[in-house]
């Protein structure tokens, strides 16, 4: 007989109603370094996926933040040709309402009021469970 946790485990393993329905990870993300390499390659092209395999929620909302002067739209234009270049695997339309949930802050990350400026916009644009990412280049 296994421990107590174990127990526990397999218990609510056996409630749980077995499903093909797969449940939603986030539903919103704080994304610094917005405009780098590791965003535009990896991170955007992995939620563009997710968001066509159902695994994001309808509604889902990304706020990116970067160094660059960018507004909302300047900045949907440059995730757009992104995600051209590294996701034309992922369905056009899965592509475009990933663009269209993109909203844009100018951050300045070697200043604490700047990020929390950042923190700060998500959680008013109802969104304050958000999840943060930081995809920005090392300083040596």
């Amino acid at each position: 007989m296994g421990t107590s946790g174990e127990d526990d485990c397999e218990a609510r393993a056996r409630e749980e109603p077995a499903s093909d329905e797969k449940p939603a990870m986030i539903g919103s993300l704080v994304l610094f370094g917005a405009s780098g390499d590791l965003a535009g390659r990896y991170l955007l092209p992995a939620l563009a996926a997710l968001l066509d395999a159902g695994r994001l929620p309808h509604g889902f909302a990304l706020l990116c933040a970067s160094r660059e002067d960018y507004d909302d739209e300047s900045f949907r234009r440059h995730a757009a040709e992104r995600l051209r270049q590294h996701a034309s695997h992922v369905p056009a339309g899965a592509r475009e309402a990933l663009v269209a949930s993109l909203r844009y802050r100018s951050v300045d990350l070697t200043d604490a009021d700047s990020v929390a400026r950042v923190v700060e916009a998500a959680a008013h644009d109802g969104t304050p469970s958000a999840r943060t990412a930081l995809a920005t280049a090392s300083t040596a």
